[in-house]
């Protein structure tokens, strides 16, 4: 005779643990990272290639920029090769009269206009003026990804 042994089958099968929607993002970004750091090697490998370009095509900017011509004027250069056609300068503006600005829109639309940099707040007061006029937040955790 011989002895069968059957295998008893478990009363429920593993479930395997939902993923929550954290999870998912980290496999998915984490599964990208590598052709991420390809593309950002060839971007800057190919902005060293550029390189050389830039700085001849700013010499050549620097060279026009100091031609002897009126501010309106134009012209046209030709190389062996190529050509460039030199426009009239553009124009800069800035604000010489601050506290006229000031006179002619009135003190209220000039403080809603007004801009101050928090480099100027840093410079200008003292660490207690600061924790009056400045509120301070936390920002963004870190985040590192490494494949387990």
């Amino acid at each position: 005779m011989v002895a069968l042994v059957l295998k008893k089958k478990p009363a429920f099968e593993p479930v395997q643990a939902v993923k929550s929607p954290l999870e998912l993002q980290l496999d998915l970004v984490g599964s990208q990272m590598a052709e991420a750091i390809k593309i950002n090697k060839q971007i800057k490998d190919l902005q060293a290639k550029l390189k050389p370009y830039k700085d001849e095509a700013d010499k050549l900017q620097k060279m026009v920029d100091e031609l002897e011509m009126g501010d309106d004027a134009t012209d046209i250069i030709k190389g062996d090769r190529f050509r460039a056609e030199i426009g009239a300068k553009g124009q800069s503006r800035s604000i010489t009269d601050l506290p006229k600005v000031r006179k002619f829109l009135g003190d209220k639309l000039f403080m809603e206009l007004a801009t101050v940099t928090l480099k100027n707040i840093d410079d200008y007061l003292t660490p207690p003026q600061r924790e009056e006029v400045l509120k301070v937040e936390r920002t963004k955790r870190s985040l590192k990804i490494e494949k387990v």
